[in-house]
């Protein structure tokens, strides 16, 4: 049954052979894809109808970190007792989603460059061309661990407060004039 409120449910991953075998069975079409596809819950303890797009998460070093989206339920025969299938979220639905929400790749925690010192996490995904990076259809991404910002160098003191008034700008040609003397 549907609800007004938000509901929780702390349940279990499944293998990808124990999945396949509720969504491809020997007699029917293949509906299980281990490459992009997550599953999880028990009978009755799972997603259902309504539930689509939302959150499957995880903890990982005490972070709760988003690996999956509700994708779909078998709700023939047994209406919503199997475990439900959620869209993985790595590579570019990874990347596309720490770009819509910043919070995500800094809940990640450090990385370690790859010359071995502290970084921080950079995400890209965008439509124009870079050719160094891998493609999602028309559009371009990446995440890698960079090096965290060089503070901006500190600016030049400024010169001390002055009672006397400024010299007229000829004293540097013509340090000779009365006007141009200092004691």
């Amino acid at each position: 049954a549907t609800s007004p409120d938000l509901q929780v449910l702390q349940t279990v991953l499944h293998s990808d052979d124990y999945m396949a075998g509720i969504y491809d069975p020997w007699w029917g079409p293949n509906h299980w894809n281990p490459t992009l596809m997550i599953g999880a819950g028990w009978s009755n303890q799972t997603a259902c109808h309504g539930d689509s797009g939302g959150p499957l998460t995880v903890v990982r070093n005490g972070v709760i970190t988003q690996v999956g989206v509700v994708s779909f339920v078998k709700s023939w025969p047994n209406d919503c007792a199997d475990p439900a299938v959620y869209a993985e979220l790595s590579g570019p639905q990874l990347a596309w989603i720490a770009t819509q929400v910043p919070f995500v790749a800094t809940s990640w925690g450090g990385c370690t460059t790859p010359h071995g010192t502290a970084g921080i996490w950079h995400v890209e995904y965008h439509s124009y061309f870079s050719p160094a990076i891998p493609q999602d259809g028309p559009n371009y991404w990446d995440i890698e661990c960079m090096p965290p910002p060089q503070p901006a160098p500190p600016s030049p003191p400024k010169p001390p407060a002055s009672d006397t008034k400024p010299l007229p700008t000829y004293c540097k040609t013509k340090p000779w004039m009365p006007a141009c003397q200092t004691v």
